[in-house]
Parts: structure tokens; sequence; C-alpha cells
């Protein structure tokens, strides 16, 4: 059975690596997914489509599913936030499910499954669950998620954020946890019934359940024989890596000290409260400011002379935005991504080009996949486990070495001490 994957951003295709790796299974990102030929290797395309308009993706995705349907893949999952973070205008689901029908003829309802237990997200009768801190919070009542930059999470009830995204009410079926666990073939048969809905939301609490969503998309898949699509986390990615049962082990690569370059553009607490942290250990910070990002007016060369010399002169140095000293106008989220990721890829290829064995993190799931986007990477792999939803990786891609440590970051993800122990790897 051949899985491959399409993620909304790089730190949740970071991700889907990590569960794959976790389960003994070969995975990578790429940008030719038609040259990719590798057996049992769960390889995809990372996107910055949780960042787009239903225009933009209507423009970016098809020609990538066209791609995996014509290369024989069984099962396709196009992977989002375990939080389900998403609007109507920015990185709808809803309009993804309606491209991934029209793409793919005759497949039957979408399963759509973001709980990621071990990451602290749950699904309980349609309603989403998040973990802040040692508290389940109800998705629009998580203190971050509630007041998230981009997407605010009004509704925890995935039917009705569906439906908000555009599906049809009636077009949506839901597998209860008391039914997954006692019916369990209840949502093969749904999903082999044809034309009847074009999603069913999938309750889970547990890994096994997880595990009983996974081999049930593989048997309708076998049943059908045609290409599955599934929306999920990382959490179902681990699940059908579970179900190719390698029963192996991938070592973890060597990575050898060197100084630590960590570039932010994320908003959240969670993040600040690292950086925080950080600074407390003795760590430099550089803050950009944000008007001279957004209208080019920031001076490269100085910029990158001060951080080559923070690295080589103090070994951890923190790159940040300044948007308290900002005068201008607020820009969206993702124009300030846009912008950032220009400015910290070139950071990037100074660092690791005039600060030998740097080792280099991204803070932010937008500010993560435009600086890799501009990195130009034609593969990335994991090269260790690190924390939760966020390995060590490394990139194949001009002007930068081969062996180089990446951490892509999402906002939420990590503890308080995460950038110290990154810098200690």
């Amino acid at each position: 059975m051949k899985f491959r994957f399409i993620a909304d951003d790089f730190t949740g295709a970071s991700d889907v690596l990590l569960q794959c790796r976790n389960n003994g299974v070969n995975a990578a990102i790429v940008t030719d997914i038609q040259s990719d030929t590798q057996a049992e290797s769960f390889d995809g395309i990372a996107t910055t489509s949780r960042s787009m308009s239903p225009t933009e993706l209507s423009e970016n995705l098809p020609p990538m599913i066209d791609q995996h349907r014509d290369l024989g893949t069984d099962v396709l999952l196009y992977k989002v936030c375990s939080t389900f973070d998403s609007s109507r205008e920015v990185g709808s689901i809803g309009h993804t499910v309606k491209l991934l029908r029209e793409s793919i003829p005759n497949t039957g309802p979408i399963t759509v499954v973001p709980a990621q237990p071990g990451f602290g997200r749950y699904t309980v009768f349609g309603h989403h669950f998040a973990a802040s801190g040692d508290e389940i919070f109800r998705l629009d009542r998580h203190p971050i998620m509630r007041t998230h930059p981009t997407t605010p999470m009004r509704e925890s009830d995935l039917r009705v954020l569906l439906s908000q995204q555009g599906i049809a009410p009636d077009r949506i079926a839901h597998i209860p946890i008391t039914d997954l666990r006692t019916q369990p073939e209840n949502l093969q048969d749904i999903l082999t019934r044809g034309d009847e809905f074009d999603v069913v939301v999938v309750d889970a609490v547990e890994e096994n359940d997880l595990d009983i969503t996974a081999r049930n998309i593989v048997a309708a898949q076998t049943s059908t024989g045609a290409l599955t699509p599934v929306i999920g986390s990382g959490g179902i990615a681990g699940a059908l890596a579970r179900t190719y049962d390698t029963g192996r082990a991938l070592r973890p690569s060597t990575i050898t000290p060197g100084p630590s370059l960590v570039l932010s553009g994320s908003r959240s607490a969670m993040t600040r409260e690292q950086i925080e942290v950080a600074l407390s250990d003795g760590w430099s910070e550089i803050r950009l400011n944000r008007d001279d990002l957004l209208t080019h007016r920031l001076d490269a060369e100085a910029t990158r002379d001060r951080v080559i010399d923070c690295l080589l002169t103090e070994q951890r140095v923190i790159v940040s935005i300044d948007e308290a000293g900002a005068t201008g106008t607020d820009p969206s989220p993702v124009e300030l991504a846009k912008a950032s990721g220009v400015v910290f890829a070139d950071l990037i290829r100074s660092a690791v080009k005039q600060a030998p064995n740097s080792r280099v993190a991204v803070l932010g799931g937008d500010t993560s996949s435009w600086t890799v986007s501009n990195l130009h990477p034609s593969r990335i792999e994991v090269a260790a486990p690190f924390v939760q939803a966020g390995p060590i990786l490394n990139f194949q891609a001009p002007h930068v070495p081969a062996e180089t440590p990446f951490l892509l970051k999402g906002g939420q993800v990590g503890q308080p001490d995460t950038l110290i122990k990154f810098a200690e790897l």
C-alpha cells in the first residue's frame, strides 16, 4: 500500500516525518513527488496552504492532488494542524474537501480525524479539545486558539466548523467514540457507501482509536481500489504508518556540537516564554524592526554581520521581530511571515557558511513555511526525534550543508526550556 501526504505547512509536514520515523517507516518531504519512487516510504509535499485563500487553494492544490492520483497513491493524507485552525477565508479545510472530491473521481466521503492524543488533542462526540499546559480545553475556550491572530477558533464542533466552511450539514457524517469502539465496521461501511456524504468526522481519544480508524481506512481502500483521501493530524499519520508493520526502528543521525541560531516570527505566548527562558540563560537577542522588514528598508548586510558576530562569539542567538516599536499599519500574519521568510532564509545561508556546524531553529508555523520555501530544499528528512511534533531535520538544499540540524517549531510546540535543550543536543 502506497501512502503519501500533502501538508498545509512545513511544521505539520515535519510532524508527519516524526510520526513515521517513530513507527519505523521512512518518510521525506520532497519537491518533486513524481521522481520519488522509494518503496514503503511515506513521502509527500509541504505547502503554505494553511495561509491561502480559497482562490489560492483552487490554484495550487489540484495539480498536487492530480500528481498523487496519477502516481497510483492508495491513501493520500492532507495534513492539517491538530488544533484544526482554519476559517472560510484562510486555509479553509472545507474548501480543501471540495477540491479533493473534485480531483478524485468516484471517491467516497473523506475521513476527518484531527485528534493527536500524544500531543494533547482529542475529539469527543464531534467536539475538539486541546491541551494548554496541564489543562485540557474545548477548542473555542482554548487560551491560545480562541485568540489565534489569523484563525481564532470560535467553535469546537468540527461538524459546525466544516459547515461554516462550505460543506452542507446533511453531507457530514460522524462516528462517535462509542460507535468507533463497539462497531468499528461502521466507518468502513460509510467510506465504501459511495456519494452519500462528503466527509465523516471521527472521534479519537487514545492511540488505539486512531489505529482502529487507520485500519478501516486501509480496508476501505482495499475494497474499492480507489485513491482514498484523509484529512488529519500527525496522529492519524502515525496510525497509518503503523499499518505498514515494519517492526524496525530507525537510528538517529549524529548531531555535531555548534552555534545555535533561532529565528522567530511566532506571536505565540508559548514561543515568547521559550525565548525569555533562553535569554535568562545567557542567550543574545537581535530584534528586527517590523516596519523596516516589511518595507525592505532593513540593512541586510549589517544584519548578517551582526548575526554572524553573535554566533561566533556568543554561540547562541535569537533573531526576532520587534512589533512593539513599529509605527506602520499592522500587517496580516501572512504578510509578515512572507517578508520574514526572505530575510530569515538569507540569514540561514550566511550562518551555515560562516559559522561552521551551526544549527537552526525557525519558530512559527507560517514563518517556517515561508523561510523553508525560500531555501528551496529538494528533500527533507528526520535526523533525530526531539520534541513532540518537532523533530530535528536535515535538508538537501542549495548552499546548506546536508548535515545542518533544523528545527521547525509551531507556536504551541515544546516546553519553556525547548530552545536550551535544542542548543544542548
